[in-house]
Protein backbone atom coordinates (compact mmCIF):
# COMPACT_ATOMS: atom_id res chain seq x y z
CA UNK A 1 0.00 0.00 0.00
CA UNK A 2 2.65 2.30 1.17
CA UNK A 3 4.38 1.83 -2.43
CA UNK A 4 1.31 2.33 -4.34
CA UNK A 5 0.80 5.60 -2.93
CA UNK A 6 3.97 6.81 -3.49
CA UNK A 7 3.54 5.64 -6.90
CA UNK A 8 0.75 7.86 -6.98
CA UNK A 9 2.53 10.54 -5.53
CA UNK A 10 5.53 10.25 -8.41
CA UNK A 11 2.90 10.21 -11.19
CA UNK A 12 1.59 13.86 -9.74
CA UNK A 13 5.27 14.95 -9.37
CA UNK A 14 5.55 14.35 -13.02
CA UNK A 15 2.79 15.87 -14.01
CA UNK A 16 3.20 18.76 -12.28
CA UNK A 17 6.98 18.97 -13.64
CA UNK A 18 5.60 19.96 -16.97
CA UNK A 19 2.97 22.07 -15.50
CA UNK A 20 5.48 24.15 -13.21
CA UNK A 21 8.01 24.42 -15.80
CA UNK A 22 4.93 25.60 -18.47
CA UNK A 23 6.48 23.45 -20.73
CA UNK A 24 4.69 23.05 -24.47
CA UNK A 25 3.76 19.97 -25.61
CA UNK A 26 3.72 20.50 -29.13
CA UNK A 27 7.21 21.33 -29.03
CA UNK A 28 7.88 17.63 -26.60
CA UNK A 29 6.32 15.77 -30.07
CA UNK A 30 7.90 18.28 -32.46
CA UNK A 31 11.46 15.87 -33.50
CA UNK A 32 13.22 17.07 -36.12
CA UNK A 33 14.80 13.78 -36.24
CA UNK A 34 12.56 10.52 -35.17
CA UNK A 35 15.08 7.68 -36.11
CA UNK A 36 17.84 9.52 -33.00
CA UNK A 37 14.74 8.59 -30.46
CA UNK A 38 14.46 5.14 -31.70
CA UNK A 39 18.56 4.81 -31.73
CA UNK A 40 18.53 6.43 -27.83
CA UNK A 41 16.47 3.51 -27.23
CA UNK A 42 18.46 1.10 -28.91
CA UNK A 43 21.44 2.71 -27.11
CA UNK A 44 20.08 3.11 -23.51
CA UNK A 45 18.99 -1.36 -24.17
CA UNK A 46 23.09 -1.88 -24.77
CA UNK A 47 23.61 0.01 -21.66
CA UNK A 48 22.28 -2.96 -19.92
CA UNK A 49 24.05 -5.52 -22.19
CA UNK A 50 27.40 -3.55 -20.77
CA UNK A 51 25.90 -3.76 -17.29
CA UNK A 52 25.72 -7.57 -17.75
CA UNK A 53 28.66 -8.26 -18.93
CA UNK A 54 30.22 -6.72 -15.83
CA UNK A 55 28.67 -9.65 -13.44
CA UNK A 56 30.00 -11.79 -15.91
CA UNK A 57 33.68 -10.17 -14.68
CA UNK A 58 32.93 -9.60 -11.05
CA UNK A 59 31.68 -13.70 -10.64
CA UNK A 60 35.37 -14.64 -12.36
CA UNK A 61 36.83 -12.42 -9.75
CA UNK A 62 35.13 -15.12 -7.31
CA UNK A 63 35.81 -17.93 -9.33
CA UNK A 64 32.68 -18.26 -10.00
CA UNK A 65 31.90 -18.56 -13.98
CA UNK A 66 28.49 -17.80 -15.97
CA UNK A 67 28.37 -20.33 -18.56
CA UNK A 68 25.80 -18.42 -21.15
CA UNK A 69 26.04 -14.00 -21.34
CA UNK A 70 22.58 -14.96 -22.12
CA UNK A 71 21.29 -15.92 -19.24
CA UNK A 72 23.42 -12.89 -17.64
CA UNK A 73 21.51 -10.51 -20.00
CA UNK A 74 18.44 -11.76 -19.39
CA UNK A 75 19.05 -11.40 -15.35
CA UNK A 76 19.93 -7.94 -15.65
CA UNK A 77 17.09 -6.65 -17.34
CA UNK A 78 15.22 -8.79 -14.61
CA UNK A 79 17.11 -6.96 -11.94
CA UNK A 80 16.04 -3.62 -13.53
CA UNK A 81 12.32 -4.66 -13.81
CA UNK A 82 12.83 -4.91 -9.63
CA UNK A 83 14.83 -1.76 -9.39
CA UNK A 84 12.10 0.25 -10.94
CA UNK A 85 9.20 -1.38 -9.02
CA UNK A 86 10.65 -2.27 -6.00
CA UNK A 87 14.04 -0.48 -5.89
CA UNK A 88 16.18 -1.35 -2.99
CA UNK A 89 13.70 -3.91 -1.69
CA UNK A 90 14.03 -6.62 -4.53
CA UNK A 91 16.75 -5.04 -7.00
CA UNK A 92 19.57 -6.22 -4.99
CA UNK A 93 18.46 -10.01 -3.17
CA UNK A 94 16.05 -10.58 -6.40
CA UNK A 95 19.41 -10.41 -8.69
CA UNK A 96 21.24 -12.84 -5.92
CA UNK A 97 18.58 -15.44 -6.17
CA UNK A 98 18.56 -15.76 -9.93
CA UNK A 99 22.49 -15.91 -10.30
CA UNK A 100 22.33 -18.30 -7.49
CA UNK A 101 19.42 -20.47 -9.20
CA UNK A 102 20.89 -20.09 -12.96
CA UNK A 103 24.48 -20.82 -12.19
CA UNK A 104 24.62 -22.40 -9.22
CA UNK A 105 26.50 -20.08 -7.29
CA UNK A 106 26.61 -20.27 -3.74
CA UNK A 107 23.74 -17.62 -1.84
CA UNK A 108 26.32 -15.47 0.24
CA UNK A 109 28.54 -15.29 -3.45
CA UNK A 110 25.93 -14.04 -4.94
CA UNK A 111 24.44 -11.82 -2.35
CA UNK A 112 28.29 -9.97 -1.77
CA UNK A 113 28.54 -9.74 -5.46
CA UNK A 114 25.68 -7.56 -6.30
CA UNK A 115 25.68 -5.80 -3.12
CA UNK A 116 29.40 -4.48 -4.46
CA UNK A 117 27.81 -3.98 -7.96
CA UNK A 118 24.91 -1.85 -6.09
CA UNK A 119 28.16 -0.11 -4.47
CA UNK A 120 30.11 0.73 -7.15
CA UNK A 121 26.91 1.96 -9.09
CA UNK A 122 26.20 4.60 -6.29
CA UNK A 123 30.04 5.17 -6.02
CA UNK A 124 30.09 5.99 -9.51
CA UNK A 125 27.08 8.05 -9.84
CA UNK A 126 28.65 9.74 -6.21
CA UNK A 127 31.56 11.06 -8.38
CA UNK A 128 29.28 11.70 -11.68
CA UNK A 129 27.16 13.80 -9.39
CA UNK A 130 30.20 15.96 -7.85
CA UNK A 131 32.04 16.65 -10.72
CA UNK A 132 28.85 18.30 -12.04
CA UNK A 133 28.08 20.13 -8.83
CA UNK A 134 31.97 21.46 -8.85
CA UNK A 135 31.95 22.24 -12.26
CA UNK A 136 28.87 23.21 -13.52
CA UNK A 137 27.09 24.76 -10.76
CA UNK A 138 29.25 26.93 -8.60
CA UNK A 139 26.48 29.31 -8.17
CA UNK A 140 25.14 26.81 -5.84
CA UNK A 141 28.17 27.09 -3.58
CA UNK A 142 26.37 29.74 -1.05
CA UNK A 143 24.08 26.62 -0.59
CA UNK A 144 26.73 23.64 -0.52
CA UNK A 145 29.77 23.53 0.98
CA UNK A 146 32.29 21.47 -1.25
CA UNK A 147 34.54 21.86 1.76
CA UNK A 148 32.63 19.81 3.67
CA UNK A 149 31.43 17.50 0.98
CA UNK A 150 34.51 16.29 0.51
CA UNK A 151 35.69 15.94 4.51
CA UNK A 152 32.54 13.69 5.29
CA UNK A 153 33.66 11.57 2.14
CA UNK A 154 37.15 11.42 3.67
CA UNK A 155 35.92 10.29 7.26
CA UNK A 156 34.03 7.38 5.51
CA UNK A 157 36.87 6.13 3.25
CA UNK A 158 38.87 5.73 6.52
CA UNK A 159 35.75 4.05 7.96
CA UNK A 160 35.59 1.81 5.15
CA UNK A 161 39.45 1.11 4.99
CA UNK A 162 39.15 0.17 9.03
CA UNK A 163 36.18 -2.12 8.58
CA UNK A 164 38.57 -4.21 5.56
CA UNK A 165 41.37 -3.89 7.67
CA UNK A 166 40.39 -5.99 10.75
CA UNK A 167 41.24 -9.33 10.14
CA UNK A 168 38.38 -11.82 9.59
CA UNK A 169 39.32 -14.05 12.88
CA UNK A 170 38.46 -11.05 14.70
CA UNK A 171 34.98 -11.22 12.99
CA UNK A 172 35.10 -15.00 13.42
CA UNK A 173 35.08 -14.04 17.78
CA UNK A 174 33.10 -11.30 17.67
CA UNK A 175 30.16 -14.02 15.79
CA UNK A 176 30.88 -16.36 18.37
CA UNK A 177 29.32 -13.91 21.06
CA UNK A 178 26.16 -13.17 18.98
CA UNK A 179 22.76 -14.69 20.23
CA UNK A 180 22.41 -17.57 17.43
CA UNK A 181 18.59 -18.63 18.01
CA UNK A 182 15.84 -15.61 19.34
CA UNK A 183 12.01 -16.61 19.22
CA UNK A 184 11.49 -12.78 18.11
CA UNK A 185 12.50 -11.10 14.83
CA UNK A 186 14.30 -8.47 16.69
CA UNK A 187 16.54 -10.91 18.32
CA UNK A 188 17.82 -12.24 15.23
CA UNK A 189 18.50 -8.88 13.69
CA UNK A 190 22.09 -8.84 15.26
CA UNK A 191 23.25 -11.93 14.12
CA UNK A 192 22.05 -11.33 10.83
CA UNK A 193 23.85 -8.16 10.42
CA UNK A 194 26.98 -9.44 11.32
CA UNK A 195 26.49 -12.95 8.99
CA UNK A 196 26.07 -9.65 5.82
CA UNK A 197 29.01 -7.61 7.57
CA UNK A 198 31.25 -11.31 7.47
CA UNK A 199 30.16 -12.24 4.08
CA UNK A 200 31.35 -8.71 2.55
CA UNK A 201 34.67 -8.42 4.43
CA UNK A 202 35.50 -11.80 3.52
CA UNK A 203 34.35 -11.48 -0.30
CA UNK A 204 34.81 -7.89 -1.53
CA UNK A 205 38.56 -7.59 -0.72
CA UNK A 206 38.54 -10.40 -3.60
CA UNK A 207 36.53 -8.86 -6.06
CA UNK A 208 38.95 -5.48 -5.55
CA UNK A 209 42.15 -6.95 -5.45
CA UNK A 210 41.33 -9.33 -8.96
CA UNK A 211 42.20 -8.70 -11.99
CA UNK A 212 38.51 -8.98 -13.49
CA UNK A 213 37.98 -5.98 -10.82
CA UNK A 214 39.44 -3.48 -13.79
CA UNK A 215 37.41 -5.05 -17.13
CA UNK A 216 34.49 -4.83 -14.30
CA UNK A 217 34.77 -1.38 -13.47
CA UNK A 218 35.88 -0.32 -16.97
CA UNK A 219 32.29 -1.81 -18.10
CA UNK A 220 30.06 0.22 -15.35
CA UNK A 221 31.52 3.25 -16.82
CA UNK A 222 30.64 2.05 -20.30
CA UNK A 223 27.14 1.25 -19.46
CA UNK A 224 27.04 4.71 -17.53
CA UNK A 225 28.54 6.46 -20.65
CA UNK A 226 26.14 4.53 -23.06
CA UNK A 227 23.55 5.27 -21.17
CA UNK A 228 24.06 9.32 -21.07
CA UNK A 229 24.95 8.92 -24.69
CA UNK A 230 21.11 7.66 -25.64
CA UNK A 231 20.12 10.96 -23.90
CA UNK A 232 22.46 12.81 -26.07
CA UNK A 233 20.48 11.60 -28.80
CA UNK A 234 17.70 12.51 -27.50
CA UNK A 235 18.94 16.10 -27.54
CA UNK A 236 20.41 15.61 -31.60
CA UNK A 237 16.70 14.81 -32.60
CA UNK A 238 15.95 17.92 -31.71
CA UNK A 239 18.88 19.28 -33.07
CA UNK A 240 20.34 20.67 -30.20
CA UNK A 241 23.88 19.12 -29.24
CA UNK A 242 24.54 19.05 -25.03
CA UNK A 243 28.09 17.80 -23.65
CA UNK A 244 28.17 14.66 -22.46
CA UNK A 245 29.65 15.76 -19.21
CA UNK A 246 26.49 17.57 -18.31
CA UNK A 247 23.82 14.99 -19.23
CA UNK A 248 26.32 12.52 -16.67
CA UNK A 249 26.65 14.50 -13.82
CA UNK A 250 22.83 15.50 -13.98
CA UNK A 251 21.82 12.24 -14.73
CA UNK A 252 23.50 10.84 -11.63
CA UNK A 253 21.99 13.59 -9.34
CA UNK A 254 18.14 12.71 -10.50
CA UNK A 255 19.03 9.28 -9.87
CA UNK A 256 20.35 10.06 -6.47
CA UNK A 257 17.30 12.13 -6.04
CA UNK A 258 15.28 9.59 -7.18
CA UNK A 259 16.20 7.03 -5.18
CA UNK A 260 16.45 8.83 -1.81
CA UNK A 261 12.60 9.91 -2.72
CA UNK A 262 11.75 6.20 -2.52
CA UNK A 263 9.02 6.67 -4.85
CA UNK A 264 9.09 3.20 -7.33
CA UNK A 265 11.76 4.15 -10.28
CA UNK A 266 11.81 7.53 -9.03
CA UNK A 267 8.81 8.51 -11.32
CA UNK A 268 8.62 12.39 -10.71
CA UNK A 269 11.50 13.15 -8.87
CA UNK A 270 13.90 12.32 -11.60
CA UNK A 271 12.26 14.18 -14.03
CA UNK A 272 11.58 16.89 -11.98
CA UNK A 273 15.60 17.11 -11.14
CA UNK A 274 16.46 16.82 -14.77
CA UNK A 275 14.19 19.61 -15.82
CA UNK A 276 15.68 22.10 -13.06
CA UNK A 277 19.12 21.14 -13.94
CA UNK A 278 19.30 20.91 -17.49
CA UNK A 279 17.28 24.59 -17.60
CA UNK A 280 19.83 25.88 -14.82
CA UNK A 281 22.38 25.71 -17.91
CA UNK A 282 20.52 27.11 -20.19
CA UNK A 283 18.41 24.67 -22.20
CA UNK A 284 15.25 25.83 -23.05
CA UNK A 285 12.48 24.33 -20.64
CA UNK A 286 10.88 22.49 -23.62
CA UNK A 287 13.77 20.87 -24.65
CA UNK A 288 14.77 19.80 -21.15
CA UNK A 289 11.08 18.54 -20.62
CA UNK A 290 10.98 16.47 -23.77
CA UNK A 291 14.81 14.81 -22.79
CA UNK A 292 12.99 13.90 -19.45
CA UNK A 293 9.75 12.23 -20.81
CA UNK A 294 11.86 10.24 -23.26
CA UNK A 295 14.09 9.05 -20.61
CA UNK A 296 10.82 8.32 -18.44
CA UNK A 297 9.79 6.24 -21.73
CA UNK A 298 12.70 4.55 -22.68
CA UNK A 299 12.54 2.79 -18.95
CA UNK A 300 9.66 0.97 -19.68
CA UNK A 301 11.65 -0.98 -22.19
CA UNK A 302 13.59 -2.79 -19.69
CA UNK A 303 11.02 -3.03 -17.39
CA UNK A 304 8.90 -4.82 -19.94
CA UNK A 305 11.43 -7.37 -20.99
CA UNK A 306 12.38 -8.08 -17.89
CA UNK A 307 8.89 -9.12 -16.78
CA UNK A 308 8.47 -11.75 -19.41
CA UNK A 309 11.78 -12.69 -18.51
CA UNK A 310 11.02 -13.18 -15.16
CA UNK A 311 8.17 -14.78 -16.19
CA UNK A 312 10.15 -17.12 -17.93
CA UNK A 313 12.53 -17.86 -15.56
CA UNK A 314 9.10 -18.92 -13.31
CA UNK A 315 8.46 -21.12 -15.29
CA UNK A 316 11.39 -23.09 -16.29
CA UNK A 317 13.66 -22.79 -13.29
CA UNK A 318 10.90 -23.36 -11.40
CA UNK A 319 12.12 -20.20 -8.50
CA UNK A 320 9.42 -18.05 -7.06
CA UNK A 321 10.24 -14.64 -6.72
CA UNK A 322 7.01 -12.94 -5.21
Amino acid sequence: MKKLILALVGIIFFAATFVLFQIDWKVIFGVKEPLFILAGLIVFLVSIIASSIRTKYLLRALGEYAKSITELVKIEFVSKFFYYLLPGRMNIPGKAVLLSNRFSISKSHSLALTSFEYTLDLGVMLIFGLVGISLLFQNLYSLISLDKIFISLFVLLILILTFFLIPLKHFQSIGSVLPKKGKSFLAKIPDYIFRIAFKIREVWPKIILSKQSFPAIFFILLSWIIGAFATELVFLAYGQYVPILWILSITAVSILIGGLSQIPGGVGAREITLVFLFTSLGISQDLAGASALFSRLFTLAPMIIGYFFLIDFERKGGIKIF
